[in-house]
């Protein structure tokens, strides 16, 4: 058995532009559209270390500790989550398939083999 973890490695780049894409194929309403891709667009941030601060700097992805983020994130990796269970291909227990687990924002890739875990993160790879 071979075994992956992204550790969330794989939600950050571009993210802001495929949530929304992902926001439209499940027919949000414009209006909320346009307030999230602002959100997404607005948000800055310093480091503070001791008494010093960096310059601001431009953030990328779901905000963390927001209260929309847990629901950002779950629609955004969701269509991961099916891609891969569609293939069929993991460790298989009885009748069931176990090819990926997930919790908050790590993903667990599970495969027989080290062939078979490649094509689950090329899956992972292409829905991202």
């Amino acid at each position: 058995m071979a075994a992956a973890n992204t550790n969330g490695r794989l939600a950050i780049p571009a993210l802001a532009g495929l949530l929304v894409i992902k926001l439209m194929e499940r027919r949000i309403p414009e209006m909320l559209l346009y307030v999230i891709e602002h959100w997404f667009s607005i948000g800055r941030t310093y480091v503070k270390w001791g008494t010093y601060f960096s310059r601001y700097f431009d953030l990328c992805g779901v905000r963390q500790r927001g209260v929309l983020s847990p629901y950002l994130f779950a629609i955004y990796i969701d269509s991961v989550f099916e891609k891969v269970a569609a293939t069929r291909v993991g460790c298989h227990v009885k009748w069931a398939c176990a090819s990926i687990l997930m919790y908050a924002d790590d993903i667990l890739l599970l495969a027989p083999g080290v062939s078979a875990l490649q094509h689950l993160l090329n899956v992972c790879q292409s829905k991202l």
